[in-house]
């Protein structure tokens, strides 16, 4: 029987799900002073930015305000901008020698996700922090906290809260508010902003060379590693500029996307106590319910790859346990008008 993972990289016609461009070999070229850098970071902060000129100046200046009792270094990764951010990034580098590490190369490396992965193999921190080149953090303390946090609490990641800056120019506050520190202890809960994310270094190393480290993917595989804390402060603004890669995505090629790497966990990374199943269980439901909504494109794909979809919520749902077989049933099961599609589909490509 094929794996789930084989199907869905048939589903998105991948020729190998796994193989990636070796880190070592993804184009690089740093700027750095080996004299003047901190000589051993606690922390390493990996900023990736492309095309972020009129943003990354403020990214760099809330990550160069951190006061802290340790040392950190920053690496910039540029993924061949055109605007000219490398060269705004050169200068704060040359402002900044102690702290600052600036890669970069004359080809772009997204579509290995080079630029995150070069930086994170070259970090030297215990533990590495994020910041996006169109984010930035709003509290100077936040690297400080959160390492107290993780020390106190004996965690190998400690979260945060965001406010949103719309591209309207509105900020939202962050909807949450907790009186104290928390336990990420359900393990359903595994959205929590990059730009507020200090994780572990070896909670990446016990995983495989995963192709895209969303934040939600990091904050399950924390999850499934050990404790994560949360500090229940904002400490830095997610700007939707309309431009990210990201947002650029309708819901239905988010939802596809966002399947990858939890399968890719599901198979090759630790147990995270069902963690990562539920997380392939919500990737379907929004592309089930984008369907029910009789939302186009959702309708349109699952009419041409309708036999794909359902091989691969089978397999997935035969490796759950009883009770989160009960729970997936809901999702394709609980609608006779969704399943009538999924035969339909089925039959049209003699499948059924």
């Amino acid at each position: 029987m094929k794996s789930a993972l084989d199907a869905y990289s048939r589903l998105m016609g991948y020729e190998d799900p796994v193989a990636l461009c070796p880190t070592e070999k993804i184009p690089c070229e740093e700027l750095s002073d080996p004299e003047r850098l901190c000589r051993h970071p606690l922390v390493s902060v990996v900023m990736t930015t492309f095309n972020h000129r009129q943003w990354i100046g403020e990214a760099l200046e809330g990550v160069l305000a951190q006061r802290t009792d340790f040392e950190y270094e920053v690496l910039v990764g540029d993924d061949a901008s055109t605007d000219g951010t490398g060269d705004v990034c050169r200068e704060y580098q040359r402002r900044h020698p102690d702290r600052i590490r600036f890669l970069t190369s004359d080809q772009n490396v997204y579509r290995v996700n080079g630029n995150n992965r070069r930086l994170m193999a070259r970090a030297r921190g215990q533990f590495l922090a994020f910041c996006e080149g169109d984010d930035y953090w709003t509290d100077p303390g936040k690297l400080q906290k959160q390492i107290d946090l993780i020390r106190k609490t004996g965690s190998v990641a400690c979260v945060a809260f965001i406010q949103i800056l719309r591209p309207d120019g509105c900020l939202v506050p962050c909807e949450r508010v907790w009186g104290g520190f928390a336990d990420l202890v359900d393990q359903r809960v595994n959205y929590y902003h990059t730009s507020t994310q200090v994780i572990h270094r070896d909670v990446f190393s016990a995983y495989p060379d995963i192709h895209a480290w969303y934040d939600s993917v990091m904050t399950s595989c924390a999850a499934g590693f050990g404790r994560v804390c949360i500090l229940p402060e904002v400490v830095s603004c997610y700007r939707q500029t309309g431009k990210g890669i990201w947002t650029g995505f309708d819901g239905l090629a988010r939802s596809l996307i966002s399947l990858h790497p939890f399968l890719l966990l599901h198979y090759f990374g630790p147990d995270a106590a069902g963690n990562r199943s539920f997380c392939a269980h919500t990737c379907l439901e929004r592309i089930m319910s984008g369907v029910k909504c009789r939302d186009a494109e959702s309708v349109a794909f699952l009419a041409a790859h309708g036999g794909e979809l359902l091989e691969l919520y089978r397999l997935l749902m035969s490796e759950q346990p009883l009770m989160d077989r009960l729970r997936w049933t809901d999702l394709w099961g609980g609608s006779r008008k969704v399943r009538a599609r999924i035969r339909a589909a089925c039959n049209a490509k003699g499948e059924g």
